[in-house]
């Protein structure tokens, strides 16, 4: 991103100085461009500059062959049936990222005041950004991605339309006002919908709802499990999760458990999912917010594993991490040195669910540490359609 601020602030200069040297000095052009056009033609490429850098600059190559999707709108579905914060925000970013666009062509010229040309171009831009994409594999190219840029767009010129028209008092019409900012208005409310009847919903929505569709007509399905007709009582849970500034405190916490800090010399790197902490004492935290479960690799012993230890040693050297395993978790000495709890959800009054598995050193060290218990709390019963 820094590289694609300099390459912006680069490329005005350029177009600047091509301005004034090469065309009025140099060419001695006598067109004449006004300084707030200048500024907008400057501002233009920039935007343009960064849109570019942030496309294909800042993205590893992420895929070994070129990845296309043309069907609309599954990148909605898959964000409704997932409803992840990460799925509906690359959404709306696509859709933000382009109303710039659509704010400045108008600008840049009156002929670019008609709907058509200013969405047109848009379109064609945003066309070019997904055909390059798929040519390199930087990315995925997508139907969607088309859709909410150019959308992104309309937004824009609907919006600098209405200013527009504001400042023209012989133009100002309550109706012609209300059109341009239609686009705007519409995606507020589809998104507020949206958010509303999933937050209406009791459960929220299956994450395995189909996303693209495929011919079926030449595949034969065939189930060998016998599917019950019974509709049996199954307990439902609800399991509390942590955002990024708990995942920190949650390190800390966890860290001071075992005599050290968060280290001050290496930054910890924070993903929409998970944050990963490094100790002062050389060890390396992964937290994962969803269940609040983690992994924790600790480098600083070089001794063997000890393979002989028993439920009681085993769950004694963990507590020093904090960790309390419940009785009734079924304990397993898998001979390596690894160990492992295991719990099966059975009643409705039961509070934790999952498994652990650790390795186990000579020394009492824990090498690493792979929690996934899940601390529950019960919300209801439910009927499923099988089992």
């Amino acid at each position: 991103m820094l590289l694609g601020g300099v390459a912006a602030i680069a490329m005005c200069l350029i177009g600047i100085l091509g301005y004034f040297v090469v065309y009025k000095k140099i060419c001695k052009g006598k067109k004449t461009i006004s300084p707030f056009k200048i500024s907008v033609v400057a501002v233009f490429i920039c935007y343009l500059t960064v849109i570019a850098g942030a496309v294909f600059l800042s993205r590893a190559w992420e895929y070994d062959y070129r990845v296309i999707n043309l069907q609309p709108l599954s990148l909605y579905r898959e964000a409704w049936f997932t409803s992840t914060a990460v799925a509906w925000r690359n959404l709306i970013l696509n859709i933000a990222a382009f109303i710039p666009f659509g704010i400045m062509l108008p600008l840049l010229s009156k002929k670019l005041q008609r709907l058509w040309k200013t969405v047109g171009i848009g379109f064609a831009f945003t066309v070019i950004i997904e055909s390059v994409q798929f040519i390199t594999g930087k990315g995925q190219a997508s139907a969607d991605d088309i859709i909410n840029n150019t959308f992104g767009v309309l937004i824009g010129y609907g919006l600098i339309m209405a200013v527009l028209t504001i400042i023209n008092r012989t133009k100002r019409n309550p109706l012609k006002l209300l059109g341009y900012l239609a686009p705007l208005l519409s995606a507020v409310i589809v998104f507020i919908a949206i958010f509303a009847v999933y937050q209406a919903q009791e459960f929220g929505n299956m994450p395995s709802g189909y996303y693209t569709k495929q011919d079926m007509n030449s595949v034969e399905i065939s189930c060998k499990t016998e599917l019950s007709d019974d509709s049996p009582l199954i307990y439902v849970y609800h399991v509390e999760s942590l955002n990024k500034k708990q995942s920190r405190v949650f390190a800390e916490q966890f860290f001071k458990q075992i005599g050290s800090t968060i280290s001050i010399d290496r930054d910890p790197v924070i993903y929409d999912e998970s944050a990963y902490y490094y100790s002062s004492g050389g060890g390396i935290l992964n937290v994962r917010y969803k269940g609040k479960t983690y992994s924790y690799t600790n480098f600083s012993s070089d001794a063997e594993a000890d393979k002989s230890l028993n439920e009681t040693q085993a769950r004694g050297l963990i507590s020093n991490y904090g960790i309390d395993i419940p009785a009734y978790a079924k304990f397993t000495n898998h001979g390596d040195g690894q160990y492992s709890f295991d719990i099966g959800v059975v009643s409705a009054d039961q509070q934790f669910a999952g498994n652990l598995s650790c390795k186990i050193l000579k020394d009492g060290t824990i090498r690493d540490i792979n929690n996934n218990l899940l601390e529950l709390n019960f919300v209801t019963e439910r009927n499923i359609i099988s089992s």
